[in-house]
């Protein structure tokens, strides 16, 4: 509970923890009760769950539901399932069975797809092979889920970021990454998908010069997948973490009061004073 003092030339108060605003135009996706959500594809998410920002705001979002999270990301993986082959080097088919088996051990009801920076070395050559094994990867995430309908997120790759020599020029590198975006964002459109463009959205932020958002051009920082977790959340319709609060002068509260309840009114010829208690939590 926080105290608060409002002058008296204005007596409507906003709260902002978070920067971002909600762009997408479809209606926000939502976890509901009983959600399994599997997040799954290649260093992008396996990293992830060593800093948790993308769990986190899902939690913070809809605390009030009991639903589960699983990180199947595997280091340097194709939709394939290339890496995961290596337990079987005869046979690297045995990469995408393996795959598929983790799924229907999950049995997902969301699925946060994370594809395209490991098979974006082949360029433009394996963009075909790409879409394919995404396809069918979609097609098996299907089969797989407890319902007939799960719910696919697809994220893009991130973009190649600019360091400092001896990292190398990523220009080259960030035109192969703009057609693996671009796959994935048709593929997205085609089966009515959401689509999370991080290529687009994780920029260097002006304001904090010198932050790397990465720590060799490809691999997030826990500032970078705090930054992912932003544009999730922009891009899944989410309004920001904030409250607005306004008080009439009889003390009572002005309609469109939100993210916030308010006790111990009091108002004076110089203000007004309230306790208030937010109603969800602020990102960490």
């Amino acid at each position: 509970m926080m105290r608060f003092l409002l002058p008296v030339f204005s007596l409507v108060a906003t709260g902002l923890m978070q920067s971002a605003v909600a762009q997408n135009t479809n209606p926000p996706f939502e976890i509901v009760e009983g959600d399994r959500v599997v997040l799954i594809g290649d260093t992008l998410i396996e990293r992830e769950q060593a800093y948790g920002f993308v769990e986190s705001r899902l939690y913070l979002r809809f605390p009030g539901r009991r639903f589960l999270v699983r990180n199947l990301g595997w280091s340097g993986d194709t939709p394939a399932g290339e890496s995961r082959a290596s337990f079987d080097f005869a046979d690297p088919k045995k990469g995408f069975e393996r795959l598929r088996e983790q799924l229907v051990a999950v049995k997902p009801t969301v699925v946060i797809v994370g594809y395209g920076m490991a098979s974006s070395f082949d360029g433009e050559r394996g963009l075909s092979k790409f879409k394919g094994d995404l396809n069918r990867l979609l097609d098996a995430i299907q089969q797989a889920g407890e319902r007939p309908d799960v719910k696919v997120i697809l994220l893009s790759p991130i973009r190649h970021e600019a360091l400092p020599a001896p990292l190398p020029d990523p220009a080259p590198h960030n035109e192969k990454l703009a057609l693996y975006t671009a796959a994935i964002r048709e593929i997205a459109t085609a089966r009515q998908a959401w689509f999370v463009s991080l290529y687009d959205a994780l920029r260097a932020n002006p304001r904090a010069p010198g932050l790397a958002m990465t720590d060799n051009g490809i691999h997030l920082t826990a500032y970078g997948y705090a930054q992912m977790a932003d544009a999730f959340e922009r891009e899944l319709g989410w309004k920001p973490t904030s409250w607005r609060l306004g008080i009439l002068k009889e003390g009572t509260l002005r309609t469109g009061t939100e993210g916030i309840t308010a006790s111990d009114i009091k108002v004076t010829d110089k203000g007004a004073t309230f306790s208030g208690q937010l109603t969800q939590l602020g990102n960490p």
